[in-house]
């Protein structure tokens, strides 16, 4: 429980507070921060490839020391940026192309990498842009050009996955997302469908208040070990009960609340990419990880008051 408050009052405090003070009010740094980040994520993605070579299409993928969740992450962040940048950034073909080959790229490492939450999590928030590319307009339908894009790839990682299907090329992430299919689940979503049920119980017995920082693992019996549901919603209800609940339900209104006036997202193609951002990693931490684990997360929201300071300073960029 000590650590665990460390943890939560340093590595995710200071995620929150570092983008929202530091980052977020000037928009040259949220571009250095978006190329910085951008050309990391390549440098993984490379080292990726190189793993999947070495280690073969049935092994999950380690790079640098992190797991295949962490590498999911990071690709699935860099294919919502190289979208983002399609849709709204590239004007010129070479750069368009450019474009097209990463997301392809950034894609392949998904399948391969064997995250089923990146993925899925990714192409979640690729959709997100659907959502604001219809509007009315002098009573008339309007459907926006960069949806046309979005349509494409739907029908292109429809036509990608029949194909993998039918000739039997299933990677790693498609085959561990076909086992949900099954009776059981797989070991992994069947132990996480547990941990969920558990976990609503245990919240049940302390309503308000919850059980404590840490306490999840101790109550699970499991000890006092590093362990958690796998779901920031439920880990904040057991161990901070429905005072925490409501406190993290503020802070992800509050962050949202910054893209007012919704109506104008579709024409800020910032606004549209922090809300991917922020959806991409709130799904992925509905599916695994601590807080701490989710601390980019809480980066994504500190990035949220950018929305504000874009439109001030748009000609510092």
């Amino acid at each position: 429980a000590e650590t665990k408050t460390l943890y939560i009052c340093t590595l995710v405090l200071w995620s929150l507070a570092a983008p929202a003070l530091i980052i977020s009010t000037d928009p040259r740094r949220l571009k250095r921060l978006a190329v910085i980040f951008a050309c990391l994520s390549f440098v993984v993605a490379i080292e990726a490839f190189t793993g999947y070579l070495t280690s073969g299409p049935n092994s999950f993928i380690y790079v640098y020391g992190s797991n295949y969740l962490g590498l999911g992450r990071v690709i699935g962040l860099s294919l919502i940026l190289v979208i983002v940048y399609f849709l709204f950034w590239s004007n010129i073909l070479h750069e368009r192309i450019f474009a097209i080959l990463l997301a392809l790229f950034y894609l392949w490492i998904l399948l391969v990498g064997g995250g089923r939450g990146p993925l899925l999590a990714a192409l979640f928030a690729a959709l997100i842009p659907l959502l604001f590319s219809i509007g009315v307009s002098e009573g008339k339908l309007k459907i926006r050009r960069f949806s046309i894009p979005i349509f494409t790839l739907i029908i292109l990682c429809i036509a990608i996955l029949g194909y993998l299907n039918e000739t039997g090329q299933m990677t790693l992430t498609l085959n561990r997302l076909t086992v949900l299919q099954e009776a059981g689940m797989g070991k992994s979503a069947g132990a996480r469908m547990e941990y969920y049920i558990y976990s609503f119980d245990l919240w049940k017995h302390s309503t308000l208040f919850g059980h404590g920082i840490g306490s999840w693992p101790i109550i699970s019996g499991l000890g006092d070990i590093r362990n958690y549901p796998h779901n920031i919603m439920l880990e904040i209800l057991v161990e901070l009960g429905l005072i925490g609940f409501i406190i993290f339900g503020i802070l992800i209104w509050a962050a949202f609340s910054l893209l007012r006036p919704i109506n104008r997202i579709a024409y800020e193609p910032i606004k549209m990419l922090l809300i991917m951002l922020t959806v991409f990693m709130l799904f992925n931490a509905m599916l695994s990880g601590d807080i701490s684990d989710n601390r980019l997360l809480f980066a994504c929201i500190g990035l949220m008051p950018a929305a504000q300071f874009i439109n001030r300073n748009v000609e510092r960029i």
